[in-house]
Parts: structure tokens; sequence; C-alpha cells
């Protein structure tokens, strides 16, 4: 970040505050840039050709853009915009690295005090509302739009549209300026270290530990995800206000209320519900973090999930039916139908749950942390390099994994 203002400051020739709020909406829109970039571009693949074709012969190219382009990217948009706002507002890991008061830091801060969980719990009830709001808004969004996780064999739309191109380039400025400047930083700094190796090999337990626990939570949730899209599914097929729409929104918010929970309220809450003398056995073994990002990121696996249920023919769900009845069965026609899917489900929430923090932080059992909390622990010592290298190895690592994710996306329908 010091870098960061450093460029910034010796461009324009002023100086900001780089260590306050400022700085934290920056470090946010740097986290979670990933998320909307995917989803647009997966979006723009997903462009039939033959509409790109009629565009083309038969639209201008602005016209061409709001009236063909901007509808099928719009669900995308949609649904980036407000994951970002609740994955960012209900936590408190990158405030509380640069000293900036949030709510959710907040209610970090009044248990920390002595408040007991359910005074934290009832103190962080608007901003439950708010973020149910947002799914709400969200649900409705996804019910309204047609959207697809896989590719088409369309052409490249950056060549059929100009406008598309203009809009391009300064979404490749302000990209470069995020990726490229902090990025450079931690590669000079890293190259700056004698020990790299040594340095890797010390965080190795942090690492496979890490990565242990994010794979299991991903396989796990895969269980409770396809129960919830299954019944979300549902409220695809009934968009009109009945009682089984309803229902769906219902399923939809039970999956969704853990995600929801700020990550103080949700952390406090799994220690106050495991930390008894039945269950402490659990709580104090390694696999508590896992409870912890399967309560979180469940959901996430269940709305891709859903999506790509929505995408399917309603009668290979007939088919199904009648031609493989029972529920073992029925789960692995599913799984061949939408399996790239599952991987790619799977694999966004290693990812995030590789990154999570706050929830994390709280349940971690005494002589366990993954890397995330190691990164934290140095950023308060100063080590500046080993930093550097812990987070440039983060970074290869969610480089592979993104790779992975649109190769599962754009690999075509499932053999």
């Amino acid at each position: 970040m010091d870098s960061l203002a450093n460029s910034i400051n010796g461009l324009i020739g002023t100086t900001f505050n780089f260590n306050s709020y400022f700085a934290v909406v920056l470090t946010q829109t740097f986290s979670a840039l990933p998320l909307p970039a995917g989803l647009i571009i997966l979006a723009l693949a997903a462009i039939p050709l033959e509409i790109q074709s009629m565009v083309k012969l038969d639209r201008p190219d602005a016209k061409a853009f709001f009236s063909i382009y901007f509808p099928f990217l719009l669900p995308a948009i949609s649904l980036s915009t407000i994951l970002v706002f609740l994955l960012n507002i209900n936590d408190y890991g990158i405030s509380s690295v640069f000293g900036v008061n949030s709510y959710a830091l907040d209610l970090f801060a009044q248990f920390s005090s002595g408040m007991s969980v359910f005074g934290v719990f009832f103190n962080g009830l608007p901003l439950m509302i708010l973020s149910i709001a947002a799914l709400a808004i969200l649900a409705r969004a996804i019910l309204k739009m047609d959207f697809s996780l896989g590719t088409s064999s369309s052409e490249n739309p950056f060549a059929q549209s100009k406008l598309l191109r203009a809009l391009a380039v300064p979404g490749l400025i302000i990209a470069g300026f995020y990726i490229f400047i902090p990025l450079s930083n931690l590669i000079l700094k890293t190259m700056a270290s004698s020990d790299i190796a040594g340095l890797l090999a010390a965080a190795m337990p942090e690492i496979v530990y890490g990565i242990s626990v994010s794979g299991l939570a991903a396989v796990i949730s895969l269980i409770p995800a396809i129960f919830f899209a299954g019944i979300f599914y549902k409220s695809f097929q009934y968009k009109s206000s009945n009682y089984k729409a309803v229902c769906g929104y219902l399923i939809l918010a039970l999956a969704a209320l853990p995600f929801l929970i700020p990550a103080p309220v949700l952390g406090l809450s799994l220690i106050r519900m495991w930390n008894t003398e039945l269950l402490g056995a659990i709580y104090t073994s390694p696999l508590m973090p896992v409870i912890g990002l399967v309560a979180k990121y469940a959901f996430i696996e269940a709305l891709i999930l859903s999506i790509a249920f929505a995408a399917l023919d309603p009668n290979y769900f007939e088919n199904i039916q009648v031609h493989w009845p029972g529920f073992k069965k029925a789960i692995g026609c599913l799984l061949h139908l939408i399996g790239r899917q599952c991987l790619a489900a799977m694999l966004i929430v290693i990812a995030l749950s590789m990154g999570e923090f706050g929830v994390s932080l709280l349940i971690m059992p005494p002589g366990y942390q993954t890397l995330t909390i190691k990164i934290y622990n140095y950023l308060h010592y100063g080590a500046s390099d080993v930093v550097a290298i812990l987070c440039l190895f983060m970074v290869l690592l969610m480089v592979l994994v993104t790779m992975a994710i649109f190769g599962l996306l754009s690999g075509g329908k499932n053999e």
C-alpha cells in the first residue's frame, strides 16, 4: 500500500492519506476485483453466436450494446455487485489492518470489551437486516433474468462492438493500476529476500492446513448446496407470487442466513454452540474452522448450483424421475449434467475460504493457523519481506484456482 501511495502521489503531485477509509476502500476493491471481472467475462462469453451475427448485420453499435449486450451483462453485474457488498460489509479483516473502525469491527470490539454474545448479536441486527434486503434484491434479479455459467461457441464480443472496446480501455487501465503496482511491490520485496525457500518451508504447515481446511469445507458444502439449490430451483419455475415461490425465497433465506451474519457474530455464535461439554472435542479439534467455513460459504455453492439447475432443460428432470428413479441415481445424473459447475463452485469456495479471516480467527483451535491469519500476524510485527513472500504465494495460488475455474466454465457441456 505504501508503494501504491507513492505511485499515486508522484503521478498527480498531491498527498493522500493511505491509512484511512480511502485505503480500506482501495484494498477492498482490489481484493474483490476478480469476482465482478470474472462474472462479466463469463456473461460475455455466453452470448450466443446467432445474436452476435444479428448485431453485426442489423444494429448500430451503441444501440446494439444497450439493447442486446447490456441485458446479457446485467445479471452478472447485479450478482457481482451485491456479492461484493455482502462479502465486504460483514468482514472486519481489512479495516482492522488499517485501524479504521467499521460496523463488523465494532461488534468484535464490543465482545472483546466484555459484552455477551447475545448483546453483540442484537447490536448486529441492523447489519443483518441490511444484508437480507440486499439478498432479496439479488434473488429477485436472478429470478427475472437469464444467466448462464457456461460459454457458447460465440465470437469475441469485443471484436463486434466498438463501444465494448471503448469501455474496456479504462477498465484495463484501472485493473492494471490495481494489479501491477501492488504485484510489482510484492515481487520486489520477495526478490530482496535471501531465503525465499526457507520462509516458504517455515510456513508450509499453515499452507497445508489452510488448503486442507478449505478443500474439505468445499466438499462438505456441496451436500447442503445441492439440497438448497434443488429447492430454490423450484422458485425459478414459479416466478409469480404464489406459495411455491414464497417457499423458495424462504429456503434461500435459510441457506443464506450464516452468510449474511456479520463475521464476529457468526464466529461468536459458533463458539457459543460448540464450546460445550458435549461438543468440546470438536471445538478444540482442527476441524472446527471447517464447520465455520461450511456455515458461511455453503450458500455460495447453493447459489451457483441453482443457477446451473435453472439453465438446464426442465425435461431433463422429468427424464431422471422416469428413467433413473432413486436418490443415488438422480444425484449421479445431476452431477453428470452440471459436473463442471459443481467443481467450479467448489473451487470458488476454496478460494474464498483461503482468504477468510473474520470467522476463522475466532474459532481457530490452539496450535493451528491458516496462511491468511499468519500473514495478518506478521503484519503487526513489521516483517515486510515475509509478508511479501507469503502474499505472493497466495496470489499465485489464487491465479491457479481462477484459471481452473475459467477452464471448467468455458469447457462447454459436460460429457
